[in-house]
């Protein structure tokens, strides 16, 4: 978990600070204004809002709410896209050899 805090323009990641472009970067992401009261947000893996409160929070709100994320990494992400497969090569096969003695490119991969 990353904690992010705001407070008088100055930004911090887990306490260290970050510098004011991206302070203002991350105001601006979340769509953040000044404001006098106290803003929390829990954003998950996923990147939607998962908790949003203006004033002070208790910490069973808090853990409340992170209870409902998803328990898994597999649930907040989408689903990666497999590759396709080759054929492996023959034993004791040599690449193919394209101009100046050099291996081909595998087709699709041309700059």
């Amino acid at each position: 978990m990353v904690l992010y805090t705001v407070a008088d323009m100055i930004g911090k990641r887990n306490g260290q600070n970050i510098d004011a472009q991206a302070t203002m970067a991350l105001i601006r992401e979340l769509n953040l204004g000044a404001s006098p009261q106290t803003k929390t947000l829990l954003i998950g893996k996923d990147g939607e809002r998962h908790f949003e409160k203006d004033g002070p929070v208790t910490v069973k709100e808090l853990f409340e709410a992170v209870d409902k994320l998803p328990g898994q990494e597999k649930d907040a992400a989408p689903a990666p896209v497999a590759a396709p497969a080759t054929e492996p090569a023959a034993e004791g096969a040599k690449p193919a050899k394209g101009k100046g003695g050099k291996a081909a490119a595998p087709a699709g991969l041309d700059d």
